[in-house]
């Protein structure tokens, strides 16, 4: 088995090869190649913290594996990341283990790869100014994962604090973004060509009246039962993409959709696996309001897992460890 660091992690993988891997895993899914286990989410009141196991399987890509790991919010005051994550790939024949790798980068690319892959699919072409709503971790991969495909130029951050706001913007600043400015959420929203919600909040943040026809919206932030982000109304207007229907409707943003005004599978316009495999449309007129409702599917931990511990095999980096010795 081999084992993969944080910090070999990001050696190995840049955004621009995550968000082609997303594309790859993505249309696996929607040609039923991959399939996802049930997902585990719970709280740890004890702990102050969230945990889950996302699991999942691509046996025509030799890919079977989980991804570990949550959110402990007290962590920062130790010095540590509060998002936590670990990803174990095993030989789908034998069931041994392969690969541990360390994921809290990867899980922050690979959230934001999809969004970028979103955006590359629904977003106007000529989209130049994005909005985004929190300031946390996450946010500068989002803005990352944007910028590799959209020629943005201004920047909005809206943040619950001014200190977040400024160190984003600053992050935003050295990724080369000409104008960034510091404003509301309504702010945000307004101006914004592409918009991105990345929030613990558990109330709307983007309200019906704040965004213009032709908006792209990445919510990112809802992937828990009761957490919003996006006024449940918008989801009636909204062309609306999910990762996965099951999820979305159960800790996504979908979720308000379903309880609000008995939202469906048959109200979304796709998935973004049938958007990776062209096999759904995307933003039919200029004018359509789009959204991707993001929850996190295992197969994009396993896909970048997969990659870097390949990667890492063919430059000689990673540790090899012995587990058990064959009969």
């Amino acid at each position: 088995m081999i084992v993969i660091s944080e910090a070999d992690a990001r050696e190995l993988l840049t955004m621009a090869d995550a968000i082609q891997t997303m594309a790859t895993a993505f249309r696996a899914i929607h040609a039923k190649h991959a399939v996802a286990f049930p997902l585990v989410r719970e709280q740890i009141s004890e702990c102050n913290a969230v945990f889950g196991v996302k699991s999942g399987a691509c046996i025509q890509d030799d890919t079977l594996g989980l991804k570990a790991g949550g959110y402990w919010a007290s962590n920062s005051q130790k010095g540590l990341t509060n998002h936590q994550s670990s990803t174990v790939l095993f030989n789908p024949e034998t069931g041994q283990p392969l690969a541990f790798v360390g994921a809290n980068y990867l899980t922050a690319l690979r959230t934001a790869a999809v969004a970028g892959l979103a955006t590359d699919r629904l977003s106007r072409p000529e989209s130049s100014v994005m909005g985004i709503i929190g300031a946390g971790t996450q946010a500068v991969f989002q803005i990352e994962a944007v910028l590799a495909v959209r020629p943005i130029s201004k920047l909005i951050v809206a943040s619950r604090t001014e200190e977040s706001a400024r160190r984003l913007s600053e992050q935003a600043r050295l990724l080369g973004i000409q104008e960034v400015t510091i404003g509301s959420t309504v702010e945000a929203a307004e101006q914004a060509d592409v918009l991105t919600t990345i929030t613990p909040a558990r109330e709307a943040v983007v309200e019906l009246a704040a965004v213009r026809p032709g908006t792209h919206i990445n919510a990112m932030g809802a992937d828990t039962a009761g957490k919003q982000e996006i006024d449940s109304s918008l989801l009636r207007v909204a062309r609306v993409f999910v990762d996965d229907w099951t999820q979305a409707a159960a800790v996504g943003e979908c979720q308000h959709g379903v309880s609000h005004w008995k939202m469906t599978q048959g109200d979304l316009a796709g998935t973004l696996g049938g958007l990776a495999a062209d096999a759904v449309p995307g933003r039919v007129t200029a004018d359509d309001i789009t959204i991707f409702d993001s929850t996190g599917m295992a197969l994009q931990d396993l896909s970048v897992a997969r990659v870097v511990v390949d990667r890492a095999r063919q430059r000689g980096m990673g540790q090899e460890i012995v587990l058990e010795s064959a009969s």
